[in-house]
């Protein structure tokens, strides 16, 4: 591990990149690590984490939530530090976005923007003008990662945008400069973005967040080969 960074409450980036300094393989932005953490008393614990950096960057980035009850979560927030080891298998899994001229949503919840900045990433990398919204539910300032990355990037082209929701705004956040609505990311929500009857949609956050958005979203006519998810939990 070469980086180790505080991102918000509970979240914090750790950056990786291979001990011998052979090039890193490459990822689709959606795609996880599959890594590994060796501990003297207990069995390995295997964990997947979506990347969140942008692809092509010298270092893989994992944003990731300390789960009071998590073994791999907690002994990398509170245990390992910037120069260990830590044991990682190619990077996998298909929560990519599959069309190439198609408007996109990415709506998220909590960590679950972890995908969702790294496909921010890549739109902002691409030449074309494809439009994107960047759509986040968080508690509150306190607990929104990457913030100040998320407004360079859409700062960055026209055709990027965003729109951030706080369930339960602290007394120092900024209705308009901090965050857009106050509320729950909903379904309404983001068809209020006026992305179109072709957008696609890539959802990541916890179950209940995920059908409640897809329960929306196709009750308003939204087919479901647009909507792209995928789940997380507790798991740590």
């Amino acid at each position: 591990m070469t980086r180790k960074v505080k991102e918000a409450k509970g979240i914090t980036s750790f950056y990786l990149a291979p001990v011998d300094g052979a090039p890193l393989n490459s990822f689709e932005p959606g795609q996880h690590l599959p890594i590994q953490l060796r501990f003297k008393n207990t069995a390995p614990a295997k964990r997947t984490y979506s990347l969140s950096g942008a692809p092509g960057a010298a270092e893989y980035r994992l944003t990731i939530k300390r789960e009071d009850k998590g073994l791999a979560s907690r002994a990398l927030h509170d245990e390992i530090e910037v120069g260990h080891v830590i044991e990682a298998r190619p990077p996998s899994g298909d929560f990519v976005v599959s069309c190439s001229q198609c408007p996109l949503v990415l709506a998220s919840a909590g960590v679950g923007l972890t995908p969702m900045i790294s496909m921010l990433h890549k739109a902002a990398q691409d030449e074309g003008n494809r439009p994107v919204w960047y759509a986040h539910g968080a508690r509150d300032g306190a607990h929104l990662a990457l913030a100040d990355e998320v407004k360079a990037l859409v700062a960055s082209r026209p055709n990027l945008n965003s729109h951030i929701r706080f369930s339960s705004p602290g007394e120092n956040d900024r209705l308009g400069e901090d965050y857009d609505a106050q509320g729950r990311l909903t379904a309404e929500a983001l068809l209020a973005l006026n992305a179109g009857p072709d957008a696609h949609y890539m959802l990541c956050g916890p179950a209940a967040f995920l059908a409640d958005i897809q329960a929306g979203l196709n009750a308003a006519g939204v087919r479901d080969d647009q909507i792209h998810w995928e789940t997380f939990g507790p798991t740590g």
